[in-house]
């Protein structure tokens, strides 16, 4: 089957040109594909804001356990130390900083730092797809 001869339903008029047809059915694409990437940019901010509410929500737990972990391991007392007395442990701050590297609560700074990573990169993609979504054609 020709082009011409599939196209006829679409285009009743018959008194129609060929390239007035073609612009016709170029606009009805574009417009479709415009709507399709707007649904896409609504998924997308969906799915982003529900990141973005996860990330908060486990941000308060895990800023919690790094706090405890650091409250017990004394890690909290050496960062005291480091702020009340910083220019007497000038003389031994190689000693000190290795006592702050055992007694970090790595997996609650690791925890702390993930989930604000994701909420940093929910809140970019939220903007990203919103703007585009707002400036988009449509």
């Amino acid at each position: 089957m020709s082009l011409a001869k599939s196209m006829n339903p679409l285009f009743s008029n018959k008194k129609v040109s060929w390239a007035e047809q073609s612009d016709a059915l170029c606009q009805a694409v574009m417009t479709r594909i415009a709507k399709r990437r707007a649904w896409q940019r609504r998924g997308a901010i969906a799915a982003y804001g529900g990141l973005f509410v996860s990330a908060v929500v486990a941000l308060i737990p895990a800023w919690q356990y790094a706090a405890e972990r650091a409250a017990a391991s004394g890690f909290a007392d050496y960062l005291s130390l480091l702020a009340s007395d910083g220019f007497q442990l000038l003389g031994s701050w190689h000693a000190l900083l290795l006592s702050l590297a055992e007694s970090a609560p790595i997996v609650g700074m690791t925890a702390v730092l993930a989930t604000t990573v994701a909420a940093i990169y929910a809140v970019r993609q939220l903007v990203l797809n919103i703007n585009d979504l707002r400036y988009s054609s449509l």
